[in-house]
């Protein structure tokens, strides 16, 4: 592991309108880009992934996904 790590980007889906983050390959969908939801959602995962914590236990609920 290297011993810095670059905070992934807030990005835009554009299919979908949606805001994503990519953490260790895996994108996560964080609702509707640019609300202040999504880019509160997408702290809470980078904090965890960058304070080596597994970003898959940040509590997410299937609402949460825009599902």
């Amino acid at each position: 592991m290297s011993l810095s790590k670059r905070k992934p980007a807030y990005l835009l889906h554009r299919p979908t309108g949606q805001a994503r983050v990519r953490i260790a390959g895996k994108d996560t969908y964080l609702g509707k880009f640019g609300t202040p939801e999504s880019r509160e959602k997408y702290e809470e995962l980078v904090t965890a992934w960058l304070s080596d914590q597994d970003p898959r236990h940040v509590a997410l609920t299937v609402d949460d996904r825009g599902l």
